[in-house]
């Protein structure tokens, strides 16, 4: 068409031009295209400052509140994206915070990313935009200021009212200049769909997902390059942790590429609770949750901080614990790595603590890291895969109710506020009818990436919620069947097809079944810790004080021994005692290489205050032992354990026990003094070095020592030994203890 502008509206995009700049709508369409990617968005944005990430909702929250400015954001989004102003609202709550926090946006030159369509002034330049499936207001009002002679946009048509957004966008561009060539596509959608399509019904999400990930199996191992294969589905709460979980049984390398909140990762769980408390002042049930957590840190020195103080003080103590919590996978790296980051944004700005604890609650919930990051098999939400091409794509959960979803008013922007503004002003904000019919585009868009192979199916039941098969399978003349036998992809499966009496698995299976049934319903302590002998040492010395608290946690810690990550503070100290143990000053010597330890700054100046003070090494003390070993009996119980540390202070002989996280208690004291001479060879003082916080006034009875001469070591039904306790995962304790007689 020479130098005109064209809009074509037809079944089938044309090929990218090399002269044009070509605009996608992802990576995976600019893929297709072999094109680099991309977008009007990422176009628009050029040359604008933009507030992103936390950064925009801090700034919101910076008007409105932390609270308000998590329930408003959706909203104003909306708005913006509109081109909508304060001028445009009544006056109310919205109004003010898109007041306040556009004029805070504008004193800084920033901009919000929905608005950057109306506030771009691009340079004219001929572009061609492919693989949209629709174009909203904002986008064409840009691309009309975008488009030089020469550009070319093409968006799907059809005999069908689905296509109404798009005929109006022909309307709205050919206004502005654009012609138009009109070639309609058919209105069924078994004419769009390219590749061989399937439908299959299965009786919950989990089976959906085996069958699902089976054939994708079947394909690789028919050579099929994974990134020529997708997952998809617009329900994706539902289907993620199962993908996650029997991709893992099936040994299937996956990726995940949605969004998943940090409050919902462990590292950011762990944050969340912390904060939570911290809010509450340190009491009640948020701290009680916090105690319960495996990750609970040792809280003196939060509640050592200020009421108020610079808020990088608060980041930095924050991030010293969070730097020691386990990052298991790359998500919880990943998950790290954005903490590092929020905390960042918390500079020399004098803060109240609970204030900043709040605002960081719902900087957890607004900031978010992938899913799965990895490499392997893609599941992608249907917005990244507009415009792209796989060979088989597999989308899940196509019921009715799931796919396409039903509209959904937003409280605080619904639909009659919409409307009124659409007609007061001529904003163009999306009605019920619009957003249906974007969800039924945005469902053919997705269909249309599969070539050769598209299987839908969806469960019969998600929970207790019984549902049907989507209308599009019926579009698509589809009738949905229970799927055919494939062979079992895991030993897991191929125990379930056929397990026979003889196999070990199931003598084990019957036995823990017959355990679990009287557990549950029996009397105590029937399987409650129930050993049938009583321990036969040695027995771990630490372990001795829990015998008063829960004998359940001293069957664990002391028979079954579980393994469990070393205390950093302890293995530090004892690290540089042993390294220093034969310098002339051991005490100087260690305090030198404290800096070179790879320890979290909160550790390393816990050791340096614990090395400076009294109570280690005194002036004219002698170190004579670290972390050795040692055997005893007391009061018949063979005992084992390991002295710390052991030093000589003018004719006394002194045994220093360090407590950490899961160190002795000093509720041993007792023991420690009777068993010492035996060990050692004469008497000695003992001293607890706590190297978290300082020790409680009170400690508490002593040990119990009919507890061990038992054969049952039941859990504490009070659950009073919970809160503080990192054995949890292995612990029976829960709501059944209300069926069982004391």
């Amino acid at each position: 068409m020479g130098l005109a502008r064209t809009l074509y509206l037809t079944p089938r995009p044309p090929a990218p031009r090399g002269e044009l700049r070509v605009l996608a709508p992802n990576p995976r369409a600019a893929r297709r295209l072999e094109v680099p990617f991309r977008s009007l968005e990422a176009e628009a944005g050029a040359g604008l400052l933009l507030v992103q990430g936390p950064m925009r909702f801090m700034r919101l929250a910076q008007a409105v509140g932390p609270e308000e400015a998590a329930r408003l954001l959706p909203a104003l989004r909306l708005l913006l994206r509109a081109g909508a102003g304060p001028e445009h609202l009544e006056p109310g709550p919205l109004r003010n915070a898109l007041e306040r926090y556009l004029e805070g946006l504008r004193q800084e030159g920033l901009y919000d990313p929905a608005e950057v369509f109306h506030r771009a002034r691009p340079q004219p330049r001929p572009v061609q935009v492919l693989g949209y499936p629709y174009l909203g207001a904002g986008e064409l009002s840009f691309l009309a200021r975008l488009a030089a002679p020469g550009s070319e946009v093409w968006l799907p048509y059809g005999d069908d009212p689905l296509f109404h957004p798009n005929a109006e966008a022909a309307a709205f561009l050919e206004a502005q200049g654009f012609q138009v060539v009109r070639e309609p596509g058919p209105w069924d959608w078994r004419a769009w769909v390219r590749a061989r399509p399937a439908a299959s019904v299965h009786p919950d999400p989990e089976a959906e997902v085996r069958y699902a990930l089976k054939q994708a199996r079947a394909h690789l191992e028919a050579g099929v390059p994974p990134r020529r294969i997708a997952l998809s589905a617009r329900e994706e709460r539902v289907y993620l942790p199962l993908l996650l979980a029997v991709a893992r049984e099936y040994d299937l390398p996956l990726a995940l590429f949605q969004r998943l909140s940090l409050e919902r990762t462990l590292v950011g769980r762990a944050l969340d609770l912390l904060l939570a408390a911290w809010i509450a002042g340190w009491r009640g049930g948020a701290l009680r949750a916090l105690q319960r957590h495996p990750q609970a840190p040792e809280l003196e020195a939060f509640q050592a901080l200020p009421a108020e103080a610079p808020g990088l003080a608060y980041a930095q103590a924050l991030w010293d614990w969070v730097e020691t919590l386990p990052t298991p996978n790359l998500r919880e790296r990943a998950a790290k790595e954005r903490i590092r980051k929020l905390l960042g944004l918390y500079q020399g700005e004098v803060r109240e603590g609970p204030a900043l604890a709040d605002e960081l609650r719902n900087l957890l919930r607004q900031d978010s890291v992938p899913y799965w990051p990895g490499r392997g098999l893609e599941f992608h939400s249907p917005l990244a895969l507009f415009g792209g091409a796989v060979d088989h794509l597999f989308v899940l959960g196509a019921a009715e109710g799931l796919w396409p979803q039903p509209v959904a008013d937003d409280p605080v922007l619904p639909f009659h506020l919409r409307r009124r503004l659409r007609e007061a002003h001529g904003l163009p904000l999306e009605g019920p009818v619009e957003a249906a019919q974007r969800e039924r585009l945005s469902a053919l868009a997705l269909l249309l990436t599969a070539q050769k192979s598209l299987h839908l199916s969806f469960p019969l039941r998600v929970g207790r919620e019984p549902l049907g098969p989507s209308p599009l399978l019926e579009e698509l003349g589809l009738e949905a069947q229970p799927p055919e036998h494939l062979p079992p992809a895991s030993p897991i499966e191929a125990r379930w097809a056929r397990l026979s009496p003889s196999d070990p698995v199931a003598r084990k299976a019957r036995e823990a079944l017959r355990v679990e049934f009287h557990r549950l319903y029996g009397r105590i302590p029937s399987h409650e810790g129930e050993v049938g002998v009583f321990p036969r040492g040695p027995i771990p010395l630490e372990a001795l004080s829990d015998l008063r608290r829960c004998p359940f946690r001293f069957w664990l810690r002391g028979v079954l021994r579980p393994r469990r990550a070393p205390d950093p503070r302890a293995e530090a100290l004892r690290g540089l005692l042993r390294e220093a143990h034969l310098h002339p000053d051991p005490k100087e010597a260690a305090l030198e290489r404290l800096p070179q330890l790879p320890l979290a700054r909160g550790h390393r100046e816990a050791l340096r205050a614990r090395l400076e003070s009294e109570a280690i090494l005194p002036q004219e003390s002698q170190l004579l032992l670290v972390d050795t070993p040692f055997t005893a009996t007391w009061e018949g119980i063979p005992l084992e354990g390991r002295l710390d540390h052991v030093e000589r202070r003018s004719e006394t002989l002194w045994v220093l026990v360090y407590v950490g996280r899961e160190g002795p208690d000093p509720v041993l004291e007792p023991v420690y003094r009777d068993i010492l001479p035996e060990v050692v060879g004469e008497w000695a003082q003992v001293e607890f070095v706590h190297l978290y916080g300082e020790p409680r006034e009170d400690q508490g009875p002593g040990v119990n020592l009919s507890s061990f001469f038992q054969t049952a070591f039941p859990p504490d039904w009070r659950q009073q030994a919970c809160w503080g306790c990192s054995y949890k995962a292995l612990c029976r304790h829960g709501a059944h203890f209300a069926r069982k007689e004391a």
